[in-house]
């Protein structure tokens, strides 16, 4: 049985040697030669491993990091990439034909006829 939870927030602000630390449920503190400090979390999503990154420690707290854990780590058992899911919530998984449809109709208004409209969505149509 793994143990759970090692990392206390008082331990948290004695470590300084550059590393990774373990608090269970495969999340990691890195610390690098820097002193800069992140969280990690380690999932296996389809047979591949892949890490993570959770945020600085001086944004996200240990607690904070145990529940984003928790959470993604749910979501990689059930067969979901958490990673693609946080880039689709962030919108960053957008496609160039989406784009395309967002971007006329934000000028349609602004074209004097629909000629216009129509030549430049043609253009770019694929």
């Amino acid at each position: 049985m793994r143990n759970k939870n090692k990392l206390t927030p008082l331990a948290l602000k004695k470590l300084k040697v550059p590393g990774r630390y373990s608090d269970g449920n495969n999340l990691y503190l890195k610390i690098e030669d820097t002193g800069s400090r992140r969280w990690i979390l380690r999932l296996s999503i389809n047979g591949k491993r892949r890490d993570m990154g959770l945020g600085s420690l001086s944004f996200v707290n240990l607690s904070d990091a145990r529940d984003l854990a928790y959470q993604y780590n749910k979501l990689a058992k059930s067969g979901i990439d958490p990673i693609q899911e946080r880039l689709r919530e962030k919108g960053l998984l957008i496609t160039f034909k989406e784009c395309i449809y967002k971007v006329y109709a934000l000028n349609k208004p602004s074209w004097k006829t629909k000629l216009i409209g129509r030549q430049w969505y043609i253009l770019l149509e694929l």
